[in-house]
């Protein structure tokens, strides 16, 4: 029996311009934005562990959740629509 966790890389063609992976392992990330994994959710349900570091940053919001596929094109069409930044 393998009690070693699976580690899954950040995907940055996926994720926001933002996002900077900081390791080789790349489960890294420092930066702003959504950052996705590329890993396919094929079950009713799944749990995932975090580790998350902020800095030492008290005021960091970190959230966590599932997301359909994003790619630079999603952040091409985002930054260019009319929406107005919040």
């Amino acid at each position: 029996e393998n009690n070693v966790p699976q580690v899954h890389s950040i995907n940055p063609e996926m994720s926001s311009p933002s996002i900077r992976v900081t390791n080789d392992l790349g489960n890294e990330v420092a930066g702003y934005g959504l950052a996705l994994v590329d890993v396919s959710v094929e079950q009713e349900s799944c749990y995932w562990e975090w580790r998350v570091s902020t800095g030492g940053n008290p005021t960091a919001t970190v959230m966590v959740g599932v997301s359909n596929k994003r790619n630079s094109k999603f952040y091409e069409i985002l930054a260019s629509s009319s929406v107005p930044p919040e």
